[in-house]
């Protein structure tokens, strides 16, 4: 009996994501038993969309309140409209390694300034149901090192209920 591979990828624009899509895509060319599910993250929404300045009345709040809710949905297809580059460059990357169309899902969330990335995608890895993490590791300088944080550090460091690679 085989058993069934859901792996979560956490993309972007950069090549060290194309690096991971990249790493995986090789593992599972051509299984059937396998979901590959392309995680991409977009910023915190803008600080003018989070709320409004208030209102003196109920009515005016409530338009304000639909005003800002538009705002938001509006931005965020916008972020889904963007992501949709990010995903068609690792699907086409994917496919031409001889992954399965029909294996690969993709899946666009909303970060908030208070949000630890490394949980977020932990968090979406377990809510999809998916058993490993993998991500791509930038290379920074020597000096660059000691200012950046690899959200792979953060993973491995936290994460308990996915296994996690960093490549």
């Amino acid at each position: 009996m085989t058993s069934h591979r859901s792996i979560l990828v956490a993309i972007d624009a950069s090549d060290d994501a194309l690096q991971a899509v990249d790493h995986v895509g090789r593992a599972f060319a051509g299984q059937k038993d396998v979901v590959i599910r392309l995680l991409h993250v977009v910023g915190p929404m803008p600080t003018e969309l989070l709320e409004h300045g208030g209102a003196k009345t109920a009515e005016e709040s409530a338009r304000l309140d639909a005003e800002l809710l538009a705002g938001q949905a509006s931005w965020f297809a916008a972020e889904r409209e963007r992501a949709q580059g990010v995903f068609q460059r690792a699907e086409e990357h994917l496919v031409g390694l001889g992954v399965d169309p029909n294996c690969i899902q993709t899946s666009c969330v909303e970060s908030i300034p208070e949000d630890d990335l490394a949980l977020l995608i932990e968090a979406e890895a377990e809510k999809a149901g998916c058993d490993t993490v993998v991500v791509g590791r930038h290379s920074y300088s020597w000096f660059g090192e000691l200012f950046h944080r690899h959200i792979g550090d953060a993973l491995e460091r936290h994460a308990t209920a996915v296994e996690v690679e960093v490549v």
